[in-house]
């Protein structure tokens, strides 16, 4: 293979592993979101049932 061809896989390579670690970020602050609307979703519950 050619170094041109290397050179594009390496930049290929390091792009695919940047978007990876974007991608686990993402959904570690969804997860944290998810989570804390489902404890709100919990309070609200509650509170409805406390009013009826």
């Amino acid at each position: 293979m050619d170094s041109a061809g290397k050179e594009g896989r390496k930049m290929l390579k390091k792009q695919l592993e940047e978007a990876q670690k974007v991608r686990e970020e993402m959904e570690y602050e969804l997860d944290k979101r998810m989570k804390k609307l489902q404890k709100s979703r919990k309070h609200l519950d509650k509170a409805i049932e406390e009013l009826q």
